[in-house]
């Protein structure tokens, strides 16, 4: 896609749709919710780059999966379930698989921490 189609695609079908399911999971915190809070503030300029050093740095080693599972369960599962897969078929990207380690998953937009 071009960038103007990626832009449509964005304002249009991916930001309502995220928007409603993160004000679903917590009114509160995401009322403001725009392109910058999964984008940061280089949204507005095209300067963001993905995944976003200022999401939550994610443990994707079996251990840190765990403690995120166990100490976190509803956020989660609500990332997962609700914007994962979600965002991978908006964006008409296939969703992670795990036997191949291919598709959408939660590395597109969170960095990964270091062993």
């Amino acid at each position: 896609m071009t960038r103007a189609q990626k832009l449509r695609v964005m304002k249009h079908d991916v930001l309502p749709a995220m928007q409603a399911a993160f004000t679903g999971y917590d009114a509160d915190r995401f009322a403001d919710f725009s392109c910058d809070t999964c984008h940061g503030p280089g949204a507005s300029d095209g300067s963001y780059r993905m995944p976003n050093p200022e999401l939550p740095v994610l443990h994707m080693d079996k251990v840190g999966w765990e403690k995120m599972m166990a100490e976190q369960p509803v956020a989660s599962r609500f990332m997962i379930d609700e914007v994962e897969s979600p965002m991978a078929d908006l964006l008409g990207i296939p969703r992670y698989d795990p036997k191949t380690h291919q598709g959408f998953n939660c590395l597109r937009c969170h960095t990964k921490a270091s062993p």
